[in-house]
């Protein structure tokens, strides 16, 4: 399949081959619906062992298998239910579905909310005596994390509250996908043969790769008025989430939100600070660089519709690279990996459909790599032949599968992520 720039397709027109295939998860929407309304059924059990985790080593244990069983069948409802919504923001079955996964999580978490206070509550001494317990072994690692968080972590019913907050404040990430996936429309322009041609998130990196530069920037133009008609909107959807995750933080008793998004991974802020000054000693080089383009292309100035296409003429730069032949190329540059690596990433992106390939109307733009503990690791692409660099987002989306496809054979679900 070729992927021409005259008209975007809807899903249905693409071929199935090019789609990922979802049916490891579940082998139908209606498939998906039945194991939903059982787990719902199931989720209220996990209040089993609400008050007795105090009491020994093995009623955390016990207590644990049991969470982690639930969210393993929540993770990959959510997991089908979000692949299924990224195929077209607009289409009602996906939007339908990930509306119900996100509310069963905000269920159980609010169900299970118990948990993290009642571990805080036990002794540390105590506690140290009790992860020397054999039952507890699987869990030592994530149980000393955990712990870490005693002086973020509130009491039962203020963890209850936040746990039934978590729904709405999903709902900002999904306003913006609506409106940037769906509801943007960024008209027509005309490619460099003169031909009329609908302008998308999939070929807008295509027309920035123009040699003709009045291509690049009508491209550029269309492409970032509409952003610019909408800017109250996102702006006010950007002060939604600053304003969420500033309320998370003084809940939490966080110095700041950079602070709070910091702490899991055990990064100290100063670490952070350290890299943006980096970054911006750099900047000199990037200028440099930018000068140096202008002169290769012959500009007196350098617009931001200058900095992708190609400075130099190599035949690479301009051929079609066909998905088929990029997952041959990338294939081949992961052979000092070995066999095995080789074999199921080519598996992978060819027969056993990991991937789904091309644009179509309401995908989620861009490109990413996801999947559960219980499916394979599936990458959203939308592949373009005429762009080199869509060839080199395969490759990096590829590496996040691959990575994930080996740590969930190497180890237990809640070490898995």
């Amino acid at each position: 399949m070729t992927t021409e720039t005259i008209g975007l397709p809807s899903r249905a027109e693409i071929p199935e081959v090019h789609k990922w295939d979802l049916t490891p998860l579940y082998s139908s929407d209606e498939a998906w619906n039945d194991a939903f309304v059982g787990l719902a059924q199931q989720l209220p059990t996990i209040q089993q062992w609400k008050g007795k985790l105090s009491r020994s080593a093995v009623a955390i244990a016990a207590c644990l298998d049991q969470f982690f069983a639930l969210y393993r069948q929540l993770d990959r409802l959510g997991t089908y239910a979000h692949l299924r919504y990224s195929e077209d923001h607009g289409e009602d079955a996906g939007q339908n579905m990930l509306q119900r996964a996100i509310a069963a999580q905000s269920e159980f978490a609010a169900l299970s909310s118990y948990i993290i206070p009642e571990l805080m509550a036990v002794n540390p001494d105590r506690m140290g005596k009790m992860l020397s317990a054999s039952c507890l072994a699987p869990y030592r690692e994530f149980l000393e994390k955990t712990l870490r968080f005693r002086e973020h972590t509130l009491g039962e019913k203020e963890e209850h509250l936040l746990a039934l907050q978590s729904r709405p404040a999903e709902m900002v990430s999904q306003i913006f996908d609506q409106l940037v996936d769906v509801n943007l429309d960024f008209g027509e322009i005309k490619d460099e043969k003169g031909r009329p041609v609908r302008l998308t998130h999939g070929n807008y990196r295509m027309f920035l790769e123009s040699s003709r530069r009045s291509v690049r920037q009508a491209a550029f133009r269309a492409y970032y008025k509409q952003f610019e008609s909408h800017a109250h909107t996102l702006a006010s959807i950007l002060a939604a989430s600053v304003t969420q995750d500033c309320f998370l933080a003084r809940c939490r008793r966080y110095a700041s939100c950079l602070e709070m998004a910091l702490f899991p991974d055990n990064v100290p802020v100063k670490v952070y600070e350290n890299l943006i000054r980096s970054v911006r000693g750099g900047l000199p080089a990037l200028f440099q660089y930018h000068r140096i383009r202008a002169k290769l292309l012959g500009l007196s100035r350098l617009e931001p519709w200058d900095l992708y296409v190609p400075v130099i003429k190599a035949p690479i730069v301009k051929r079609r690279i066909p998905y088929e032949e990029a997952a041959e190329i990338i294939c081949r540059a992961v052979a000092p990996l070995g066999p095995e690596y080789i074999e199921v990433l080519r598996k992978g992106l060819t027969e056993d459909r990991w991937v789904e390939r091309y644009e179509n109307r309401g995908k989620a733009s861009g490109a990413f790599s996801s999947g559960c503990y219980d499916s394979p690791p599936y990458i959203l692409m939308n592949y373009r032949d005429q762009v080199l660099d869509s060839m080199f987002t395969l490759a990096h989306e590829a590496g996040h599968s691959m990575h994930s496809w080996f740590s969930r054979r190497a180890q237990p679900y809640h070490q898995s992520h």
